[in-house]
């Protein structure tokens, strides 16, 4: 249960705001941040930057590239985790509830004593 709680946070926490630029951008690329996941890579690929380009021409700049990167590799380690959540196993530790008792005994005429017994 936490793996996939921490998956659908780390998820939404990337999501949420590629879905707002998506919805705001006038760029033409942003609109592929709609697709969860995959959205990020092709928006960057999209953008026709390569080492020939000069960066101000290609329609991005380092900080959008990093935004996309972080915003695809925070999906992908959610999805990663949800899907770890429903498949890895869980360890459960149970425990249970012994039960004592303590009755009076004697070892010998003069020594009295108590023991205990139980189930532990």
């Amino acid at each position: 249960m936490p793996l996939l709680a921490a998956g659908g946070i780390a998820f939404l926490g990337a999501y949420v705001p590629s879905f707002v630029v998506a919805a705001s951008s006038d760029h033409d690329g942003d609109k592929w941040l709609y697709a969860p996941l995959v959205g990020p890579w092709i928006d960057l690929a999209s953008r026709g930057c390569d080492n020939n380009v000069e960066l101000q021409t290609c329609g991005t700049n380092g900080f959008d590239r990093a935004g996309l990167i972080t915003s695809g590799v925070a999906q992908a380690i959610g999805v990663a985790a949800i899907f770890g959540g429903f498949t890895l196993p869980t360890k459960r530790i149970v425990t249970t509830t012994g039960t004592i008792q303590f009755a009076p005994t004697s070892f010998d005429r003069h020594s009295h004593g108590l023991v205990a017994f139980g189930n532990f």
